[in-house]
């Protein structure tokens, strides 16, 4: 239950940094 707790959150937490980091970059 912890383990797919914090795959969740880093999951959605890794999708937002990658679109945040990846959004200027492609302007």
């Amino acid at each position: 239950m912890s383990n797919a707790l914090a795959n969740g959150v880093a999951g959605a937490g890794g999708g937002i940094i990658a679109q945040i980091v990846t959004y200027p970059l492609q302007t």
